[in-house]
């Protein structure tokens, strides 16, 4: 087994002699060559960059290129992982999409790699526009830079047989073929279904609502999703549910100003565990009792056909 004084001196050589944008690359192909030594030391990503002349800040790119390690090996000249496919810009773009929508908690970054690395030779030979293919996948333009790194480690490393075909990248294309495809954002919706009803079912159960009148305000769009009237009080109930025992959620805009507005009838009403043994958390005031960080998103131009005369 190699020592660390080993790998920081291997990982400082590589760095150093990169070519012009390949910096990255070599920090990622150094740790998918040393990845197994990597893990049999224990040691953090930190320890390694300590001792080269790295900034501190590249020890996060070698988190990332550990969990990589696990898809990817490094080629051998003759050795290929995948036949070259060819897909335009409006496939890659679908693509993507799914992929980056579908990918793990925390792991959207390493996915958009795997499809650098997965469809270069498609990007390259074909000549086609990585920020096409960004903007048909519609996740933010800064990812082009992300695709790019993919690209350029291709050169260096290839999927691992076992990898690529628990990826399952030909379901992917059958997927992104149906007119309702299992995204992420398709996977909240369920999810939120889910609790709603469990809600409807069951708020009965929560010591608030108990004996209350419960209406559905869901299509009203006014930022909670259930009315529940008692004798003495009127609460808004909104619920959110998630699928492990723990986890984060959001408010819309609306939301957030309706719960700034009602304050303690204002109740956020989590399902939690849904997957298994549903339970609720109820927290009123949650402007109060809890810390929510502002996100902006920008959103896309929007077309729409308009009728140009009255239907009678």
């Amino acid at each position: 087994m190699l020592k660390i004084q080993f790998l920081q001196d291997k990982l400082d050589r590589m760095y150093k002699m990169a070519k012009k944008g390949e910096k990255v690359a070599m920090i990622y192909l150094f740790t998918v060559m040393y990845a197994d030594d990597i893990k049999k030391l224990n040691i953090v990503s930190s320890d390694i960059v300590s001792g080269t002349s790295l900034s501190a800040s590249y020890s996060a790119e070698i988190s990332k290129a550990l969990r990589l390690s696990y898809y990817v090996k490094v080629s051998e000249k003759t050795e290929t992982s995948i036949q070259y496919e060819h897909h335009t810009v409006e496939t890659l773009g679908k693509i993507l999409n799914y992929m980056y929508f579908n990918a793990e908690k925390n792991d959207n970054t390493m996915a958009i790699r795997l499809f650098g690395i997965r469809y270069a030779k498609n990007i390259l030979n074909d000549k086609l526009s990585v920020s096409k293919i960004v903007d048909i996948a519609n996740i933010q333009k800064s990812y082009v830079v992300e695709i790019s790194k993919g690209i350029n480690l291709s050169q260096y490393v290839i999927f691992k047989k076992e990898a690529d075909i628990n990826l399952d990248f030909a379901n992917v294309l059958d997927n992104i073929k149906k007119p309702i495809s299992k995204t992420r954002f398709q996977k909240l919706q369920e999810t939120g279904i889910m609790a709603e009803q469990y809600f409807i079912d069951n708020y009965n159960k929560i010591d608030i609502f108990k004996g209350g009148d419960i209406e559905d305000a869901r299509l009203f769009g006014d930022g909670y999703d259930f009315q529940v009237s008692l004798t003495q009080n009127i609460y808004l109930a909104e619920v959110k549910g998630i699928q492990e025992n723990s986890g984060l959620f959001r408010l819309t805009n609306n939301e957030y100003n309706k719960a700034i507005e009602y304050k303690n009838d204002y109740i956020v009403t989590l399902v939690l565990n849904l997957k298994s043994k549903p339970r609720f958390l109820t927290i009123d005031n949650p402007i109060k009792n809890l810390i929510f960080e502002k996100r902006v998103y920008k959103q896309k131009e929007t077309t729409e056909y308009h009728l140009k005369s009255k239907i009678s």
